[in-house]
């Protein structure tokens, strides 16, 4: 089993921030690499495993959504967890630009996860 789990955040194809939690610890350490893209404070509250489940939630839909569970049953989850959704959805919002590409997804670009382009 991996003992870290790697990410980075762009925008757009813009790689903006380095992310790797300690799945053992829960220590997560960051890289940013451009703060002109970037609400760097936001990136700056992920300190923790639990911080950074709280950073996915705010890339996810509403748990509040009323379709929610339809929505969930379509990308194949029983039950609403941040880390699944990000990891369907990439993080990818209608309301901006960025995007989650975990590692071992380098071949995805904006073009791909862009949920404007489905």
């Amino acid at each position: 089993m991996e003992q870290y789990l790697n990410f980075h955040i762009l925008k757009k194809d813009e790689m903006v921030a380095e992310v790797s939690l300690c799945k053992k610890t829960g220590q997560v350490t960051k890289n940013i690499l451009s703060d002109y893209f970037l609400d760097v404070g936001q990136v700056e509250a992920i300190t923790d495993a639990t911080s950074l489940n709280d950073w996915f939630e705010t890339r996810c839909m509403l748990r509040s959504r009323a379709d929610a569970d339809i929505i969930l049953k379509l990308m194949g989850l029983k039950e609403f967890n941040p880390f699944h959704i990000v990891q369907k959805t990439q993080g990818a919002m209608f309301e901006d630009y960025y995007w989650v590409r975990f590692e071992g997804q380098e071949g995805l670009t904006w073009e791909g996860v862009d949920p404007r382009n489905k």
